[in-house]
């Protein structure tokens, strides 16, 4: 073989080579989290010797709890326990919306969740909503069937006591609802005038 065939195969050789690193992905590291993550979830436990984890800071903590404010603190210590990374922490809030709680706080929450409720079935008015059945609107709700016709006017804005200011908020929301419901009224009006043939 001639010198310049050789060359010219060493050349497409170091050519594909070359054309194979620059075009092959390059691995992410967020990448190898999650699938590091996903054999803690099927049960597996990962060899520690593998994984240096950092020790939980407030600062990661806070750096979680400010993108998931809904999430308390030690739902955030606990994961960033586990996973060791903010990164992972915050990509499983974001594919499931929330952390598992802690153990210690599980009872607690249920507990918090339960007197919610009971305050809740308390402060309805209307007794059938007292047994889950959620009303179809707004009107229903707050029980404004009464004043539809009515307008309802605002009230003073400088309420001396918190009953009032809790009063005026109250009407205010009231007023709200019959408006809008006004409003959809007349849209829905307008929509069937425009087109008579629906």
């Amino acid at each position: 073989m001639e010198t310049s065939t050789v060359v010219f195969f060493a050349t497409i050789v170091a050519g594909f080579l070359i054309l194979r690193w620059l075009i092959s992905p390059i691995p992410d590291p967020l990448e190898e989290a999650a699938a590091a993550h996903a054999t803690n979830r099927d049960g597996r436990r990962p060899n520690p010797s593998t994984h240096s984890r950092r020790p939980v800071t407030d600062s990661m903590i806070d750096v979680v709890q400010a993108i998931a404010p809904q999430l308390t603190r030690a739902q955030i210590r606990m994961d960033l326990e586990r996973s060791g990374s903010v990164e992972v922490t915050i990509d499983r809030f974001m594919e499931e919306g929330t952390l598992p709680m802690p153990e210690s706080q599980e009872g607690e929450q249920q507990a918090g969740n339960d007197e919610i409720q009971n305050e809740e079935s308390g402060r309805r008015t209307n007794g059938g909503q007292s047994t889950g059945i959620k009303p179809a609107n707004l009107i229903e709700r707050y029980g404004l069937e009464s004043k539809i016709d009515q307008d309802v006017s605002n009230a003073a804005l400088n309420s001396a006591t918190s009953q009032d200011k809790i009063d005026l908020l109250s009407s205010r929301r009231e007023e709200m609802i019959l408006n809008a419901r006004k409003r959809l009224a007349a849209q829905l009006s307008n929509e069937i005038d425009a087109n008579p043939l629906m």
